[in-house]
């Protein structure tokens, strides 16, 4: 099943920045690490805002990980998200995975209602005034309220910058039962980027 959000054309320096970073793909490691993190439970709507070539949704799917839930996959790039239809096709995913083609940043997800949990990489860019916090911000406030979790990675600049963005967004995950985890040096190909995971509960009924 598939749904086309309209996406506008971005500059060519952009799209270089946009394509490094739409290239880092989620190891299945880390990926397997974030759905357990996830606590995903039997039934639940998953939601995945920035799929790539989908290892994350994998994770979610994996039977030995995950009882019985279905995954929203948006992938702004149209390339990633014809290989996500690919790799996740209908006729063998019974309508367990729904791909939205589009940049959630800008048009979010055109679903009739919110999710019960969100398993999470973002790029680590900023673009349009818009960066991988804001990524998180949006998708919490997807989150039905319950027992579901928001599950992130992101990079280690979430803990350590004092300036009064990143000290209002930990502030806030932080009112929300959020944590953070360090991941291993080496968690990414990316030599030099050091990165977390985070964790935050959904809001109480």
């Amino acid at each position: 099943m598939t749904t086309k959000i309209s996406n506008e054309a971005n500059g060519a320096a952009l799209s270089a920045i946009r394509e490094k970073w739409d290239k880092r793909d989620t190891p299945m490691a880390v990926a397997c690490q974030l759905v357990k993190l996830a606590n995903l439970q039997h039934g639940q709507v998953v939601l995945e805002p920035s799929a790539g070539r989908g290892n994350l949704v994998a994770a979610i799917l994996d039977p030995s990980c995950t009882p019985d839930t279905s995954v929203l996959a948006v992938e702004r790039e149209p390339g990633y998200a014809e290989a996500l239809r690919q790799r996740f096709p209908d006729n063998r995913f019974r309508g367990m995975v729904t791909v939205y083609e589009g940049d959630f940043l800008v048009e979010g997800v055109d679903q009739g209602s919110l999710v019960d949990s969100v398993v999470m990489s973002p790029p680590f860019v900023r673009e349009n005034g818009k960066d991988h916090m804001d990524h998180v911000r949006i998708a919490y406030a997807l989150l039905n309220p319950g027992d579901g979790r928001l599950v992130s990675v992101l990079p280690k600049s979430v803990d350590l910058c004092m300036d009064r963005r990143h000290h209002e967004f930990r502030e806030w995950f932080k009112e929300h039962e959020g944590y953070t985890i360090d991941l291993p040096k080496n968690a990414f190909v990316e030599p030099g980027v050091r990165t977390v995971v985070l964790v935050m509960r959904a809001g109480k009924p």
